[in-house]
C-alpha cells in the first residue's frame, strides 16, 4: 500500500516537475494545427528561423516530459503481465560493414516474374515491392556488368561471358549504402558513419562542467551520379551532399528519390538545420504538419539521374521508420507520441472526481486564469498536494488506481502515416492520416486502386488483464481516412510476414504455430478473412509464384519445445484461399541465418528456369539453389539443386545459364549443374 502511494506521488510529482522544468510560456495554439487529414490543404511552413526554433524546442521538452511519464507510470514489477516470449530469428552470427539501413528498405517484386533484361539475354534484378518503382541494393546487373558495393569501394565487374569476365574499374567513395544502374547512369548512395563528439569550452578548464557537454551527431549523406557509357572510366556527373541518416530511396523512371533524416536537436540553444550540398536549408522552406512531441527534419530530395538536375524538399515528420511507394505517392510513417497535456488532463480529473468541493473550486479557479500551461500545472499541483497529503493510505490507494486506469485508456500505440503526392522532381504534401498499432516493415503496406492498406500489431495494455498483442488490418481512402478493418487477430501473437496479391493479402502471425491468414480486400470498406491455415514455425518473407502459390522463407520450429530446428522454405497452395495449404517444404538444419529473413533483395528467383536462391551463413556458409519441381498441374515440390560454398555471401543473381554469388571480397560465378565457372576477387 504504501508502495502504491509513494508511486503515485512520484508520478505526479516527476510529471509536473518534468513539465516545469521545461520553462515553456505557452501552449499549443490553434493556429499551430492542422486537421488530422490533409484534404489538399497546403502543409505550414515557418517565417522565420527563431519560430521554427521556438517549434521544435517546445517540441523537443515536451518529449522529454513524456518519456519520463513512461518511466513512471508503470506499475510495480509485481503487477506487469508479459506475454509469452516467442522464440526470434536466429541471429546474424556476426555484423557486416555494409548492409543497408534496417527499414528502412525492406521491399519485393510484385510481378510473377523477377526475369528482365534484353531479348538476346536474360538476366536477374533485384527483388523490389512495387513494380517499376527500383530499390537500391549493393549488387546490380545489367547483363553484361555487375556493379557491386563493398565496404567504400564500387566494383565494376565485366561479368559475361563468364569465362573472362574481369574486374575493370574500382571506384573508391566511403561507405556505400546501395547502387541503381539506368541507361548509363550508376547512382551510388554513400553515408559517413555518424561521428558523436563533446562540444568543450575552448581553453578547456581544469574540470569541465558537465552541463558544458552536449553531444551532436553528425552524419552526412552523399548522392553521387556517375556516367558509365564507358564502364571502364566512370565519371563523376553530379552530386549531392545532404546532413543526416539515410532512410531509403527508389528510382522511378528517370527519377530518384533519396529519404534522409536529420534529428531535431538543440545544441547550445540552437537548433540546428539540415544542410543540402552545405547550405541550411531555409525556413521558410521547412513544412510541417500539427504540433507534436517528436521531431525529425525529413529531407528528400529527387533527381534527374539523365540531366542531373535536383530539387529537395523538407518536412518536420516523426522519425522515419518505414517508406512505401508508387509511381505516384510516397508513404512515410512514424510512431505518434501523446500530447501530455491530454494526459495531464486526464489525471488531475481522475484526482478531482471524488475531491471535497473547495477542491474543485480551486482547481476550476486556476484552470480559468489566463496564465500559461506550466503556471497552471504549478498551482493545481500544489492545491492537489494538500489535498493528497491529509488522505489517509486507503483513500490514496484508491487515487492511485483510478490513476492508472486513466493512463492505461490513454496510452495508445499508433502509427502516423505522411502521403506526399511524386510527379517527376515535384513533391507535394497531400494527407496526413492515423492508425492503431505499429507495421512490421514496408511489406506491411499496400495501394491498390484508391486505397491505401496497411497491417499492424498492437500492444494492448491493461490492469485486468496481461499485456499482449492483437493483430489489425485498416483499408484507408486517399485522404488516408480509415473506410474498412479488420481488428483483434491472433491474440497474443505478432505479425511476422505480410504479402498483397492484388484484392488478396496474406499474413503471418506467430507465437507457436504459424497462421497464415488469407484475406479478403475486394470490398474496402468491408474486409474479411477467408482462411487460415496453422503450422509449426514461421515465415518472415512471403513470395509470389504464378497465380496460386507463395513461397515462405522463416524458421521450422519444434511445437514441443518451442526451440528453432531450423531454416525453412515452404510453398503454399493459395488458389482455394478459404482453404490454404502447405504442399511442401525444406528445412535446413542447423544454425542458420539467411539475410532473406530481413531483406528481400537477398531473395532471387529465376521464374523461366523456376529456381531460387537462399543464401546462408552460420553452421555453413553459401547458397542454397532450390527447384520448383512441377511434373503436372497439380503436383509440385521444392528440391534442393545443390549448395555453393560462398563465405558471407549476401546476393545471389544470374545472367542466362550462369549463377552469381556475391559477398564483400568475392564474386563466385558457376554453370547450371553448379560447376565453379569464376571467381573475381574484389580487392
Amino acid at each position: 500500500m504504501v508502495s502504491k502511494t509513494l508511486a503515485y506521488w512520484i508520478i505526479c510529482t516527476l510529471v509536473i516537475s518534468a513539465i516545469l522544468a521545461c520553462s515553456l510560456a505557452t501552449k499549443q495554439s490553434n493556429e499551430g494545427n492542422v486537421p488530422e487529414v490533409l484534404k489538399g490543404v497546403k502543409a505550414k511552413t515557418f517565417s522565420s528561423y527563431d519560430e521554427l526554433k521556438e517549434y521544435i524546442i517546445e517540441s523537443i521538452k515536451l518529449s522529454k516530459v513524456m518519456s519520463k511519464i513512461g518511466l513512471v507510470i508503470a506499475p510495480s514489477p509485481a503487477r506487469v503481465f508479459l506475454p509469452e516470449i516467442t522464440p526470434m530469428p536466429t541471429p546474424i552470427p556476426s555484423p557486416v560493414p555494409l548492409t543497408p539501413a534496417p527499414e528502412f528498405v525492406a521491399t519485393l517484386e510484385s510481378t510473377l516474374k523477377a526475369t528482365y533484361g534484353t531479348a538476346s539475354r536474360s538476366y536477374s534484378k533485384t527483388n523490389i515491392q512495387v513494380e517499376g518503382v527500383n530499390e537500391a541494393d549493393i549488387v546490380k546487373t545489367d547483363g553484361k556488368y555487375l556493379y557491386v558495393a563493398s565496404g567504400d569501394k564500387v566494383y565494376i565487374v565485366k561479368a559475361y561471358p563468364p569465362e573472362n569476365a574481369t574486374m575493370i574499374a574500382k571506384i573508391e567513395e566511403g561507405p556505400v549504402l546501395g547502387l541503381f544502374v539506368k541507361d548509363g547512369r550508376l547512382v551510388a548512395i554513400t553515408a559517413r558513419k555518424p561521428i558523436v563528439k563533446p562540444i568543450l569550452p575552448q581553453p578547456l578548464p581544469s574540470i569541465i562542467p558537465e552541463k558544458s557537454l552536449i553531444y551532436p551527431v553528425e552524419g552526412l549523406v552523399s548522392v553521387i551520379v556517375y556516367d558509365i557509357e564507358n564502364p571502364r572510366e566512370p565519371t563523376v556527373f553530379q552530386e549531392i551532399n545532404v546532413t543526416g541518416y539515410y532512410v531509403t530511396s527508389r528510382l522511378v523512371d528517370n527519377y530518384c528519390y533519396i529519404i534522409v533524416s536529420f534529428p531535431a536537436l538543440i545544441i547550445e540553444d540552437r537548433v540546428p538545420l539540415p544542410l543540402v550540398n552545405s547550405k541550411p536549408v531555409e525556413p521558410n522552406e521547412i513544412k510541417y504538419f500539427e504540433k507534436d512531441f517528436s521531431y525529425a527534419f525529413t529531407v528528400i530530395i529527387a533527381v534527374n539521374v539523365e540531366t542531373g538536375e535536383f530539387r529537395k524538399e523538407t518536412f518536420l515528420t516523426g522519425a522515419s521508420n518505414y517508406i512505401y511507394m508508387t509511381h505516384k505517392n510516397l508513404y512515410v510513417l512514424s510512431r505518434k507520441q501523446l500530447n501530455i497535456y491530454v494526459v495531464l488532463d486526464e489525471i488531475v480529473d481522475s484526482i478531482v472526481e471524488k475531491a471535497p468541493d473547495d477542491v474543485k473550486e480551486a482547481i476550476e479557479d486556476i484552470r480559468s486564469k489566463s496564465i500559461n500551461e506550466i503556471e497552471k500545472y504549478k498551482l493545481i499541483m500544489e492545491v492537489l498536494e494538500q489535498y493528497f497529503n491529509k488522505l489517509p493510505h486507503d483513500e490514496r490507494e484508491k487515487i492511485f488506481n483510478n490513476v492508472l486506469k486513466e493512463v492505461y485508456k490513454l496510452w495508445k500505440e499508433e502509427t502516423v502515416i505522411y502521403k506526399f503526392a511524386i510527379d517527376g522532381l515535384n513533391i507535394t504534401a497531400s494527407a496526413k492520416g492515423v492508425v492503431p498499432g505499429r507495421v512490421l516493415d514496408q511489406f506491411s503496406m499496400d495501394e491498390h486502386g484508391d486505397y491505401f492498406r496497411v497491417a499492424t500489431t498492437l500492444t494492448k495494455f491493461s490492469m485486468e488483464e496481461p499485456l499482449t498483442w492483437v493483430n489489425n488490418v485498416y483499408v484507408l481512402d486517399m485522404n488516408l481516412t480509415i473506410v474498412g478493418s479488420i481488428e483483434g487477430l491472433a491474440k497474443g501473437e505478432r505479425i511476422y510476414a505480410a504479402r498483397y496479391m492484388g484484392d488478396k493479402m496474406f499474413l503471418v502471425t506467430f507465437r507457436r504455430v504459424d497462421p497464415l491468414f488469407a484475406i479478403d480486400l475486394s470490398d474496402p470498406r468491408n474486409p474479411k478473412v477467408l482462411g487460415e491455415l496453422k503450422i509449426p514455425g514461421y515465415s518472415e518473407y512471403l513470395h509470389p509464384f504464378l497465380d496460386k502459390y507463395l513461397i515462405g522463407v522463416g524458421m521450422d520450429i519444434d511445437e514441443e519445445t518451442n526451440r528453432v530446428k531450423g531454416l525453412k522454405v515452404a510453398l503454399f497452395d493459395i488458389s482455394n484461399v478459404t482453404s490454404p495449404k502447405e504442399v511442401s517444404s525444406i528445412t535446413f538444419k542447423g544454425h542458420l541465418y539467411s539475410p532473406v529473413l530481413h531483406d528481400h533483395k537477398a531473395f532471387m528467383i529465376n521464374m523461366d528456369k523456376q529456381y531460387f536462391a537462399i543464401p546462408v551463413s552460420g553452421s555453413k556458409s553459401g547458397v542454397y539453389i532450390v527447384d520448383i519441381v512441377m511434373t503436372e498441374p497439380e503436383n509440385i515440390k521444392l528440391s534442393v539443386r545443390g549448395f555453393i560454398q560462398h563465405h558471407e555471401a549476401q546476393r545471389t543473381l544470374y545472367i542466362e545459364d550462369y549463377v552469381y554469388t556475391e559477398s564483400y571480397d568475392l564474386v563466385k560465378i558457376v554453370d547450371e549443374e553448379l560447376n565453379p565457372v569464376s571467381e573475381i576477387k574484389l580487392i
